[in-house]
């Protein structure tokens, strides 16, 4: 995915007025998109061993039009744990599941009897 920063380096010019150029030159036919995502896996890696880290997608649903965050739980289970070998499973589904779970007061969902 390209950035504006080289192209405002090489222009000498401030990255927003690079992207505003483009958007103006291709008569606002030009695409963007935002990556929100870290994409330093071995930072995301430290960061996701952390005790206090939990899993989830934070915005309640407000931009459920927009985004797709579905697939996350098995992106952490193919890309973290088999992949890459940070989690056990066990590890993985405890914090896709019951640490989220706790922290809202959620307990005794896993055995029905409970």
């Amino acid at each position: 995915m390209a950035t504006t920063q080289p192209l405002a380096r090489e222009q000498g010019k401030h990255p927003a007025d690079t992207f505003l150029d483009i958007g103006v030159t291709s008569r606002l036919a030009a695409n963007f998109a935002l990556v929100y995502m870290n994409g330093n896996e071995d930072e995301v890696s430290r960061l996701l061993k952390r005790p206090g880290v939990r899993l989830g997608v934070t915005d309640a649903g407000a931009h459920v039009s927009e985004l797709n965050d579905a697939g996350y739980p098995g992106h952490v289970l193919g890309r973290w744990v088999r992949e890459r070998k940070l989690f056990t499973l066990e590890e993985a589904v405890e914090m896709l599941s019951s640490r989220s779970a706790s922290l809202f007061g959620i307990v005794g969902r896993a055995n029905p009897g409970v």
